[in-house]
């Protein structure tokens, strides 16, 4: 299998095109241990009808790194399923943390014959001291391209992500770069 990515310009930090309006068959969300769901997916938990917020509490998710749940939405959403995946705590969130959310971003869309996945990348989000936008999209293409390679089949996974018109450009950057060595190395 192979991965595709694109970057959409399409976020805004106020009051305009938000996550809950990303078009997807599934949907990235993420969650830091020993904290709340971010304020950025508020429209979009309500858009769900709220089931974001029960498949957190039904399954106990607590956002331990790896820690991952499906969620099945309901009718009328843009969003046909939403993958939440744990990120561990926000203090110790590095390229490993990258490294395993693409894995269990990538697993799971294959698992479910899925095409596309989104990717939203918030404006001023928690991470931005942690690692740059360009060092998160080089690493999860690499770790993402390894990971298909390894699959059965000719299939494609495209990795969308949806952005700021600010980020964008950082993201294809990061995209572009070119790899130094055949498997991804740990935090370049």
């Amino acid at each position: 299998m192979k991965a595709k990515f694109s970057v959409s310009g399409i976020l805004t930090a106020k009051d305009g095109y938000g996550i809950e309006r990303i078009e997807t068959p599934m949907l990235l969300v993420t969650k830091f241990a020993g904290m709340n769901l971010s304020r950025d997916y508020t429209d979009l938990e309500a858009a769900t009808g709220d089931a974001l917020n029960r498949a957190l509490h039904k399954n106990s998710f607590t956002g331990d790194l790896g820690e991952h749940v499906v969620v099945k939405t309901p009718e009328g959403c843009l969003q046909e399923r939403i993958l939440l995946v744990g990120l561990g705590r926000a203090q110790q969130f590095s390229c490993a943390g990258v490294r395993e959310l693409i894995k269990t971003a990538v697993n799971a869309a294959v698992r479910r014959k899925i095409s596309r996945i989104s990717v939203p990348v918030v404006p001023n989000r928690t991470t931005r001291g942690n690692l740059t936008l360009s060092s998160t999209a080089y690493i999860m293409r690499c770790v993402a391209s390894d990971v298909l390679e390894k699959k059965k089949g000719n299939g494609e996974l495209e990795i969308e992500f949806v952005a700021s018109p600010q980020a964008k450009r950082h993201l294809l950057a990061g995209l572009q770069r070119q790899r130094r060595k055949t498997a991804c190395d740990p935090c370049e």
